[in-house]
């Protein structure tokens, strides 16, 4: 790593700011405890910058400082994210196998949506083997109302997540949309019955979407599994081979979760 001869009385473009940030949060998730002095001789910095980034990871809880002395260590935010990244790891690599099975078998696209925060967000995708498929774009967010994975969310997401529904006016994306919360509410309940979801055009016209959960070992919903397809092969009754192909799918992923530690 080069190392800086810049000084404090220097001014500090924000890119360098960002990457020093990095490099000391780098720094702590590698030592069990390390001070001020040793850190800034490990990058390269001085102590006076390191020391200013230091006091706004303490008070944004990404390093702790001993009490009463000056090493610091990770603080509990930095070691949540890492947990989140080991949890979004362990996921796609038990789910993949399973995507692409039901991808081979069925044909359709198959998604795969981490859940946090109470959003959906797009994290893997096999794309159908179909002369058309449907492609989805990791890292987009889903509207909870207008989409199997969302509905699975207001369905056995958070409490909260579910009192959500009616506190906002629902976007109408397409004509197919459901955008009265009296209505909505009725939908989640049948999913939470059922245990999947559809969305036929309800996102996107001509695309239908059955989806299913995906459980951690608390019990907690941590992703949704889906195929998507056009609405010529994924009608808006889906079929029982369908249905239950998916669900059985995001069970042989729940069940893996339960053993992964």
């Amino acid at each position: 790593m080069p190392r800086r001869s810049s000084t404090d009385s220097e001014p500090q473009p924000g890119v360098q700011a960002v990457q020093l940030v990095l490099e000391i949060l780098e720094h702590l998730a590698k030592q069990e405890v390390a001070g001020v002095t040793e850190i800034a001789t490990a990058l390269g910095s001085t102590k006076g910058r390191v020391h200013r980034h230091l006091r706004t990871l303490v008070n944004t809880g990404y390093a702790v400082q001993e009490a009463g002395g000056e090493r610091y260590c990770a603080g509990p935010r930095l070691v949540v994210l890492a947990q989140m990244l080991s949890m979004e790891n362990s996921l796609t690599s038990v789910a993949r196998p399973v995507m692409q099975k039901l991808r081979n078998t069925l044909g359709h696209t198959v998604a795969l949506a981490k859940i946090s925060g109470g959003r959906a967000s797009m994290v893997d995708c096999f794309e159908g083997s179909g002369p058309i498929s449907v492609g989805v774009r990791i890292g987009i967010d889903l509207p909870l109302h207008a989409n199997a994975g969302g509905k699975l969310v207001l369905a056995f997401g958070e409490p909260e997540t579910q009192q959500s529904i009616g506190a906002a006016p629902l976007e109408k994306f397409t004509e197919h949309t459901i955008t009265d919360a009296a209505t909505l509410k009725a939908e989640v309940e049948r999913v939470r019955q059922q245990g999947w979801a559809n969305a036929p055009e309800e996102f996107v016209i001509g695309i239908n979407a059955v989806a299913a959960p995906i459980f951690d070992r608390q019990t907690r919903l941590v992703a949704t599994l889906a195929l998507v397809n056009s609405i010529q092969f994924l009608g808006r009754r889906p079929t029982v081979e369908q249905i239950s192909s998916i669900t059985a799918g995001a069970a042989e992923i729940t069940r893996h979760l339960a053993l992964t530690r």
